[in-house]
């Protein structure tokens, strides 16, 4: 058994051997090229002379992207999917085509060469990976060596949200690439266009209106300086969603709200409605507050409408209880008589204005002490001829013998109709009473009606039409590249 491993050994050795030294003749022209540049090189070996006796090498990067599959605004997050294109020159990787049967570009793995180990700078997810796996390496003898190399990645980028006019919000969130190991001395980078985007591009909640690309210089703490390679997103958000499910709905219970005033105070539901508003608002508060950046130094718009709204509604329910302490007031309460200027002020010039008409009004502003006692005509009736102190010979002479006792016995049934008929005065006054309170906060409650709904308006108005952004920029003043690309891609460029 000890034999037979042994000779299969030396079999496997002969058979590799071979392999290794295989005549150039039964080999492609691909294997050649690849055998000839690839000998003896060092893939860890910048391209290029020394940094002290030459230039840095120059790298062209491009993002194509695919989509964008989301941004987070409480993550201050960006995903996006596409991949980049890295070319530069390694003159350690040049042939003669002729000599090659006029092959000029070969394939090889990514890990057999030289690469500029560009890492996401700005990464949110702490990879900071420039690409998602290794790809091929195109290698092409046209101007001396280029290389070029197209890996995709799914890019998690860090984007500061400015949510002030959300969700009519505008953002501009970067892709920031740069190298790890080399600073501008040995790398830079060069700008070859901006981001080109899929004629397929998927755009989700937002709109790609205009991508640039820029390069700069980063200085970190020691001093170093590093290249590094921006592109920036304008990105301007689709509200249609939050239109119909957040925002509709919230102006619809805020000028329900106003309905307040309109529904009588007997009813005893106008606490109810209002408290039942205001609980459905903190329900939207609720659900803003999951979207919202907890570093976010401003109040997002829609948040200032829906602070405003639930304030309004607060308001209504302490003038409910206004409203109705007045509409519940009486004598036997507040031992109060509507006073007389409030009469003119409510029910003379207030209450036609706001379209209530009281019948009778002219007997009810300012009753006098002669009508009342003419309204109870009968229960003024004189009995002091019934005094026990009057004099006998103040009567006048009774007709028969039976007068003076039949005077005595109607003394208590005359008291007591005295009385009652003075206790219906009262009543009737308190009604009275009662009843010009109960009008005034009729009156109140139609006046805040107006006023509520007319503020409710304006406030409506007066937020959302912060929502308009300032011409000052002009990348917000017309579609670029990247819209001109994605709604015709025969365009010349795209």
């Amino acid at each position: 058994m000890i034999f037979l491993f042994f000779i299969f050994v030396e079999i496997s050795a002969k058979s590799y051997a071979t392999k290794e030294n295989e005549p150039e003749e039964f080999l492609s022209t691909e294997a050649l090229v690849y055998k000839h540049i690839l000998t003896d090189y060092a893939s860890d070996v910048r391209p290029g002379r020394s940094k002290y006796d030459g230039g840095p090498i120059e790298i062209m990067l491009d993002l194509y992207l695919f989509s964008i599959l989301g941004i987070s605004e409480k993550q201050e997050q960006m995903v996006t999917s596409g991949y980049t294109t890295q070319t530069w020159t390694d003159d350690r990787l040049i042939w003669d085509r002729d000599s090659f049967n006029g092959l000029s570009v070969i394939s090889t793995k990514a890990s057999d060469l030289w690469k500029p180990n560009l890492i996401l700078y700005n990464s949110d997810d702490g990879a900071f990976k420039a690409y998602s796996q290794e790809t091929r390496i195109l290698i092409g003898d046209l101007a001396g060596g280029n290389v070029q190399w197209l890996p995709p990645a799914l890019f998690k980028s860090s984007c500061s949200m400015d949510v002030k006019l959300f969700p009519f919000d505008r953002q501009v969130c970067n892709i920031t690439f740069s190298s790890s190991t080399y600073d501008k001395r040995d790398l830079v980078f060069k700008i070859n266009g901006d981001v080109t985007v899929d004629n397929g591009f998927m755009e989700s909640e937002w709109h790609l209106k205009y991508c640039p690309a820029s390069t700069s210089v980063r200085t970190t703490e020691s001093g170093e300086e590093f290249s590094q390679h921006t592109f920036s997103l304008y990105l301007e958000r689709k509200p249609l969603f939050w239109i119909l499910n957040i925002i509709i709905p919230i102006m619809l219970m805020f000028f329900l709200s106003a309905g307040v005033f309109y529904l009588p105070v007997d009813s005893g539901e106008k606490m109810t409605l209002s408290i039942s508003i205001l609980l459905g608002q903190t329900v939207f508060l609720f659900l803003l507050a999951q979207r919202m950046p907890e570093t976010s130094l401003t109040l997002p718009l829609i948040a200032l409408y829906l602070l405003f709204t639930m304030c309004m509604v607060t308001l209504s329910v302490i003038l409910s209880v206004v409203v109705s302490n007045v509409h519940y007031r009486s004598t036997s309460t507040h031992m109060e008589v509507l006073p007389g200027w409030m009469k003119r002020l409510f029910i003379l010039r207030i209450a036609p204005k706001v379209g209530l008409y009281r019948p009778n009004i002219e007997g009810i502003i300012l009753p006098t002490d002669n009508k009342r006692r003419k309204a109870h005509s009968a229960a003024n009736f004189d009995d002091s001829c019934f005094s026990a102190d009057s004099d006998p010979a103040d009567f006048p002479a009774p007709r028969s013998s039976k007068a003076k006792p039949l005077a005595k016995e109607l003394k208590p049934a005359i008291e007591a109709i005295h009385f009652i008929t003075e206790k219906l005065r009262l009543e009737d006054e308190q009604e009275m009473v009662e009843e010009d309170w109960k009008y005034i906060a009729l009156i109140i409650d139609r006046c805040l009606l107006y006023i509520y709904s007319a503020v409710c308006l304006i406030g409506t108005l007066v937020i959302f039409a912060q929502r308009r952004m300032t011409t000052e920029d002009p990348n917000w003043m017309q579609d670029k590249l990247c819209y001109t690309c994605i709604n015709f891609p025969e365009t010349d460029g795209c």
